[in-house]
């Protein structure tokens, strides 16, 4: 997750913006319900890779013998890619899996998945979890930050994509259908703005999965963007706000009803850490099965990397 638009961007927005839209007051409850149905209508299980899994390009990956793979879902369409890991194991044994997308976004947009990610996923791989990458829809890179257009164009594909929500979806329909997995231990996981992300689905899909592990997420997407959504959404991008706010984790607690593991460093200089502490204490008051850890230093990734991961690869383990 970025922390702050650059002030280029921010001054590109105002110049395009017209007055401020949908900044202030709560989501009118008939749209909240509109965008909850268009999560909630999506048909399970309706996503397949292409190719078949079986004929897809596997190659090792690390010292053990695992196996990675990638593939897409929609041709031509930017932000489908999987990535596929299956770790190395007897023939006809099932593993638990992490599905998670890739992070980094501004919360407005999607992203890539980009070499950086692999990190993560391995660190999983290396603790006996099969992987499912996925990327995000209306990527916006660096270079674009700082165009109005494209950055409103990626708001655009973003909240058609449910903030990324469909994706993950997605991604989970392929894990179920995957040989190797144990579909009765699927659990959704992300760091920073895919950790934000994780948490917005497995509010919606608590029948699908196991559990869901958040590392330093944002969990109130409309504070944590504050005038800029506003800004992005009267420069084109109509309806954002009330997706965004309507799908925010700190806007859904009463359905993460799955065990939840959620964990962020005292020193993380992205995210505040009384605000996930803050969270994880109100989901508790909702579903006694959250867990909360922190350390005090590493701040935003390498606590995640270092720490983070290992403590939720056992947590998800003693999950039945």
């Amino acid at each position: 997750m970025r922390k702050h638009l650059s002030f280029l961007t921010y001054l590109a927005v105002c110049l395009f913006a017209s007055p401020l839209a949908g900044c202030a007051g709560p989501v009118p409850p008939a749209e909240k319900a509109r965008v909850q149905k268009t999560v909630t209508g999506r048909i399970p299980g309706t996503a397949r890779p292409d190719p078949a899994v079986s004929a897809l390009p596997w190659k090792t990956v690390g010292a053990q013998g695992h196996q990675v793979a990638t593939t897409r879902l929609h041709s031509g369409r930017e932000g489908d890619r999987l990535v596929l890991y299956r770790p190395a194991l007897t023939t006809g044994q099932r593993v638990p899996c992490i599905v998670m997308a890739a992070a980094g976004t501004r919360l407005f947009h999607g992203i890539l998945l980009g070499e950086g990610d692999a990190q993560e996923h391995l660190r999983y791989l290396e603790e006996g979890f099969a992987v499912v990458a996925c990327e995000i829809d209306g990527p916006l890179s660096d270079a674009q930050a700082d165009d109005s257009k494209a950055m409103v164009a990626a708001a655009k594909k973003f909240q058609a994509a449910n903030a990324g929500i469909r994706n993950m979806q997605e991604a989970l329909d392929v894990a179920e259908t995957l040989p190797w997995v144990d579909k009765k231990r699927i659990f959704l996981a992300g760091h920073s703005s895919a950790g934000t992300l994780a948490l917005q689905t497995a509010a919606f899909e608590q029948n699908r999965i196991a559990g869901c592990i958040a590392h330093a997420p944002g969990v109130n997407v409309t504070k944590h963007l504050g005038v800029m959504l506003g800004l992005i959404e009267s420069s084109g991008a109509t309806g954002l706000r009330a997706t965004l706010d309507t799908l925010s984790p700190h806007n859904n607690i009463n359905r993460l009803t799955k065990p939840l593991f959620l964990f962020c460093a005292k020193d993380d200089s992205v995210i505040e850490e009384s605000e996930v502490a803050a969270f994880a204490a109100a989901v508790k008051k909702k579903n006694p099965d959250v867990t909360y850890q922190t350390v005090p230093t590493g701040d935003h990734f390498d606590a995640m990397i270092q720490n983070g991961i290992p403590a939720a690869a056992a947590w998800a383990k003693k999950q039945k």
